[in-house]
């Protein structure tokens, strides 16, 4: 696992670095004289954009599984455990959505959300359900708690998504 998260870090960190290169080779600046703190800020600035996508990306989908009439989105919800940030809140059906645009691993800041979301379905009376849509998947120990906790969990492969439209013609949307 930890070997094929680094990879996943260098290939972020090699397409930071291309689109800058590309871009400073019309000014003359070689990639030398840039600073490396730049790479680091532009590759968190592709996590802070993943996620909203991410989230819109969901919000079509669950839009076809609930007939979204509206949808609230970064709702907050207080727990004895802190607030929780709810990604995306259906009223209507008072489904709370948690969306995850990267591999949903067992980290002190997941196993909060777990906590959270469990309350939540046990003494919150605005939530009846709580889905987990991880666009990469969840490690084995994060599914278990999801499903120990009473938490839905969906797997979605985020690389391509086929919907048939009729019987012989059928869309793929590749991200």
């Amino acid at each position: 696992m930890k070997k094929y998260l680094d990879g996943l870090r260098r290939n972020r960190d090699f397409k930071a670095t291309e689109i800058i290169q590309s871009s400073f080779a019309k000014t003359g600046i070689r990639r030398a004289e840039l600073d490396k703190g730049l790479f680091q800020e532009i590759a968190l600035i592709q996590n802070r954009t993943r996620g909203p996508l991410f989230e819109l990306m969901a919000e079509v989908i669950i839009g076809k599984v609930f007939t979204l009439q509206g949808c609230d989105r970064q709702k907050v919800l207080s727990t004895p455990y802190g607030d929780r940030k709810i990604d995306i809140y259906i009223p209507s059906d008072k489904v709370a959505i948690e969306v995850k645009s990267g591999y949903a691993r067992s980290t002190a800041f997941t196993r909060k959300q777990i906590q959270k979301d469990k309350y939540l379905l046990e003494y919150q009376c605005d939530v009846k359900r709580v889905v987990w849509f991880c666009f990469r998947g969840a490690t084995d120990p994060i599914q278990k708690s999801l499903k120990d906790t009473g938490i839905e969990y969906c797997d979605i492969e985020y690389d391509s998504f086929e919907e048939q439209v009729s019987e012989t013609e059928k869309i793929v949307i590749r991200v």
